[in-house]
């Protein structure tokens, strides 16, 4: 009766698929870059960026541009991600980004975004002196 030395591994499928499947994600990603005016290409301070994760629409970072309009968001999960830009009086901006272990930072360098429509009309102030005066 001879006997195999021969030792066999067997590893079971997550039932999601994938190396991650059912687990959190490694938080190791960052993105970062610098959101501009699209119109005058000066910075923009205080532009909100967000990034939310494709498979569950989960908010998983955000920052506020400095006063050059740059931002770094850090401790970001592995996988694909939605990027929205937004300010007040600009159209929102998204974009998608994949976040993988062999390249864990994105750098998304010069974002322009452009005022709205009603953003650009030209406002007109009149006013009118009184008739009398003491």
């Amino acid at each position: 009766m001879p006997t195999s030395l021969l030792g066999s591994s067997i590893q079971a499928q997550n039932p999601g698929g994938g190396k991650w499947a059912g687990q959190q994600m490694p938080k190791i990603g960052k993105i970062n870059g610098t959101i501009l005016d699209s119109i005058s290409n000066n910075p923009l301070e205080f532009a909100m960026i967000s990034v939310i994760q494709k498979r569950d629409s989960q908010l998983v970072g955000g920052v506020i541009t400095d006063a050059k309009g740059k931002f770094l968001i850090e401790e970001l999960p592995l996988g694909r991600h939605t990027v929205k830009v937004s300010y007040l009086g600009y159209n929102t901006l998204e974009m998608d980004i994949r976040i993988i272990p062999m390249e864990p930072s994105v750098d998304l360098g010069k974002i322009n975004i452009s005022p709205t429509a009603s953003s650009l009309e030209i406002a007109e102030v009149t006013a009118e002196k009184a008739v009398f005066q003491l």
